[in-house]
Order: C-alpha cells, then sequence, then structure tokens
C-alpha cells in the first residue's frame, strides 16, 4: 500500500506544482497587467495635465479677450463722452458769444438811448398806452437808480434789465 500511497503523493506533487506552475503565471500575467495599467494611468495623467494647461490658457485667453473688449467698451464711451462734453461746450461757447454780442448791443443801445435823452429827443415820443409813466435805468457805475421822465414802451424797458453773466468754460 505504501507505493500507492507514494505514487499518490508523487501526482499530488504534480498536480501541486502544476497549480503552481498555473498561479505563478497568472501572478505574472498579473503583474505584467498591473504595470500596463500603471503605464496608462500615467498617460492618462499627463493627457489630463496637458488638457488642464490647454483649459487654463483657453480660460485666461477668453477672459482677457473679455476684459480688452471691455475695456475698448469703456474707452469708446470714454471718448464718446468726451465727444459730446466739446460739443456741449462749443454749444456754451456759441451761446455765450451770441450773449456777448447781444450785452455790447444792449450796452450800445443804452448809450444811444441816454445820449438822446441828454439832448431831449426822447421826451418828444409819442404816448403809448403801454408804456411805463417813467423808465428806470441802472446806472453801471454808481448803482443808483435814475429816473427819467420819458415815457418807454415796455419791450423797450426790458433792454434795460439783462444780466451779467460769466461762462465758466471760457478759456
Amino acid at each position: 500500500m505504501e507505493p500507492k500511497a507514494g505514487g499518490d503523493s508523487e501526482e499530488q506533487i504534480s498536480r501541486l506544482q502544476q497549480e503552481k506552475q498555473i498561479l505563478e503565471q497568472r501572478g505574472q500575467s498579473l503583474e505584467n497587467e498591473n504595470k500596463s495599467l500603471k503605464r496608462r494611468i500615467e498617460e492618462v495623467l499627463s493627457e489630463a495635465a496637458i488638457c488642464k494647461a490647454h483649459i487654463e490658457k483657453e480660460v485666461s485667453e477668453k477672459q482677457s479677450e473679455t476684459m480688452r473688449n471691455y475695456i475698448k467698451h469703456l474707452t469708446e464711451r470714454y471718448i464718446a463722452k468726451q465727444d459730446e462734453i466739446s460739443r456741449m461746450k462749443e454749444k456754451i461757447d456759441s451761446k455765450s458769444d451770441d450773449y456777448d454780442t447781444l450785452l455790447s448791443e444792449h450796452k450800445a443801445l443804452q448809450s444811444r438811448y441816454r445820449g438822446l435823452l441828454r439832448r431831449g429827443r426822447a421826451a418828444r415820443l409819442p404816448p403809448s398806452s403801454s408804456c411805463n409813466a417813467a423808465n428806470t435805468i441802472v446806472e453801471e457805475n454808481t448803482g443808483k437808480n435814475t429816473i427819467y421822465p420819458a415815457r418807454v414802451h415796455s419791450d423797450e424797458s426790458t433792454l434795460f434789465k439783462l444780466p451779467r453773466r460769466e461762462s465758466k468754460f471760457r478759456k
């Protein structure tokens, strides 16, 4: 019986050796598969890093492009406002020039009228129903009110009430 038992043990040993070889082969294949997976993970990680850098670059470019567009928009608005301010200054200067012209015409008329009053010509004007009883003229140098007896039409009396104006935008 012993030889049988010995044959069984040899058979058992060969079977265990075969199983051992199979397990070693499986272990080797798993180890190879593990190495290939690690290489693939490294490849994927490097690709992900490249993609991340590319995305960051695009986001940065997009943000800088957005900022450039916003700055361009603000610059265009600023230029438009500056143009509008320039046009308004020109308009104000034009109005100021018109006012200065009217003021000088007013002073000339006032001076002429005073001359006429002094010579007595204004007293011969026919009275009108819409006239003031007296004309009050403010002397520029003295600031006193001088009442002249001549009757003046109400539209003419407004000539002496134009205020002086200083322009803030005059150069």
